[in-house]
């Protein structure tokens, strides 16, 4: 199991790598959408808004709050999506990452994850 540092730095890396991407690469979204993501293995739950093509406000949440998109994913999951060591499609297929989201919110978690 992954910690919470790490966990966190996870986000940090892909949060910057995303805000950094040239913004007309981005999918375009009509309105600002939150992103709630759960961690079981380590009772955590983090939060950001998207909005004008950046992640703002992302922090750690209580396990009530909710979002436009919902992501569920174990911490060890979560660092083998963000280093490549595992696809966004086949962490989906199997189970291993659930997503509630809508079409165009699934184009917005495929760059950021």
């Amino acid at each position: 199991m992954a910690t919470q540092a790490r966990v966190e730095q996870v986000f940090r890396n892909r949060i910057r790598r995303f805000d950094e991407t040239d913004p007309t690469s981005k999918p375009s979204v009509s309105a600002p959408r939150s992103i709630l993501c759960e961690i079981p293995d380590l009772k955590l739950m983090y939060r950001g808004d998207y909005r004008d093509g950046k992640i703002q406000k992302f922090s750690r949440v209580k396990n009530h709050s909710t979002g436009d998109i919902t992501i569920e994913v174990s911490s060890d999951d979560l660092v083998a999506l963000a280093e490549g060591r595992m696809s966004l499609t086949r962490a989906i297929f199997t189970g291993r990452l659930s997503v509630d989201a809508g079409a165009s919110d699934l184009m917005l978690l495929r760059q950021l994850l």
